[in-house]
């Protein structure tokens, strides 16, 4: 969160590995004692569509760039994929 955040919310730029990308909302919740951190609104629902989440598949996202241009690297991990 300390390479996120200051104020509670912010942009952050979603990338794929063919280095399509995706501006999301990023917000800092409390959620049961615990920060955690919320993509959502517009942005998130455009990554979801774009490449094709279903229930049950995994995302990794991995910090690449910090503040102020926030960057995350998302790998997917398929539901269906899994044996």
């Amino acid at each position: 969160m300390k390479h996120i955040l200051s104020d509670g919310e912010c942009n952050v730029t979603l990338q794929i590995s063919d280095k399509k990308t995706w501006s999301v909302r990023c917000m800092i919740d409390v959620y049961c004692g615990q920060l955690c951190a919320r993509l959502h609104h517009h942005g998130w629902q455009a990554f979801v569509r774009d490449n094709q989440l279903e229930e049950g598949d995994a995302c990794v996202f991995e910090l690449i760039e910090k503040a102020p241009k926030i960057k995350l690297r998302v790998r997917i991990f398929r539901d269906k994929d899994q044996v």
